[in-house]
C-alpha cells in the first residue's frame, strides 16, 4: 500500500531556537562540570561564566518550548 504523505517544512521558529537553546545550555553545564570548576589551595570555589550562561540557556530553552506547545494547542484547538 502506497500512502501520499506530504513533507510538512518545520517553520516554527520559536521551537527551532528554543531547540537551539537546550542544546546550548547543556554544552555550557558539560563544559564547566568537565574544565572549569575546581577549588584552590585557600578552599575557594573557582568557576566560570559556563554555569550561569548554561542555566540561563536552559530555562529559556524549556520556557520557548513550553511557549511553542501552547500556541500548537491553541491552533489545534481553533
Amino acid at each position: 500500500m502506497i500512502y501520499n504523505v506530504k513533507k510538512i517544512p518545520f517553520k516554527n521558529k520559536v521551537l527551532k531556537i528554543s531547540l537551539f537553546l537546550l542544546l546550548l545550555g547543556s554544552v555550557f553545564l558539560f563544559l564547566e562540570n568537565t574544565f572549569y570548576q575546581y577549588i584552590d589551595t585557600q578552599g575557594w570555589l573557582h568557576e566560570s561564566m559556563f554555569m550561569p550562561l548554561g542555566a540561563f540557556s536552559l530555562i529559556l530553552g524549556v520556557a520557548g518550548i513550553c511557549n511553542s506547545l501552547i500556541l500548537l494547542d491553541t491552533k489545534i484547538a481553533l
